[in-house]
């Protein structure tokens, strides 16, 4: 089903160009690797062993769970519906902010292109944390006239949130709150 949040997105990845579609393909390809890294995967390609240390590999052929199957199939249709075109042969690095913490993070987020933004938090502080658990310590506090987005699917009753404050961004996991007109100053997407 086409919702109105997808065709805006949609729209802004056609007006913003490339630079904002690499983005999201960068996003796409680590995060189907990241997968595989986990898994024990040995990557041999020049970006894949840019990004992933292979000191800990084990295996040209991981065992993954059905879950991470079908994140991996769900993942490469989508990078080929939009048509992503990294060559990992070639590349050495990936537009992904916060990648070490990203490496760390349980359970690992899938991108989502229907992202939307909530601008000027004017709720109450809230944490993030590294997985979808409260027993770890908080790795971020959300405060006030944050603005928060949502660019990765929800899991379970999570949510991960990438939070810019002036020129700081940080990222995690968090128990959802409501996003709408008294929370956000403005909302988009």
């Amino acid at each position: 089903m086409i919702t109105a949040r997808g065709i805006l997105t949609t729209l802004v990845l056609l007006c913003a160009g490339p630079a904002l579609a690499r983005d999201y393909c960068d996003e796409m390809w680590f995060t189907r690797n990241l997968i595989f890294d986990k898994a024990g995967y040995c990557f041999g390609s020049a970006l894949g062993q840019a990004v992933f240390d292979n000191t800990d590999c084990t295996t040209k052929a991981p065992n993954l769970t059905a879950d991470e199957k079908r994140a991996i199939s769900d993942i490469k249709s989508e990078e080929t519906r939009v048509e992503c075109k990294i060559n990992s042969k070639t590349i050495r690095a990936l537009d992904i902010p916060n990648i070490d913490f990203r490496k760390s993070v349980h359970p690992i987020p899938i991108p989502d292109a229907h992202g939307f933004g909530c601008f000027g938090w004017k709720g109450v502080p809230f944490s993030l944390y590294r997985g979808t658990d409260t027993s770890g310590p908080a790795v971020a506090q959300v405060l006030a006239g944050d603005d928060i987005f949502f660019f990765h699917w929800s899991k379970t009753n999570w949510v991960f949130l990438t939070i810019k404050r002036d020129e700081t961004e940080f990222q995690g996991w968090a128990k959802p709150l409501p996003t709408n007109e008294t929370t956000c100053t403005k909302m988009a997407g």
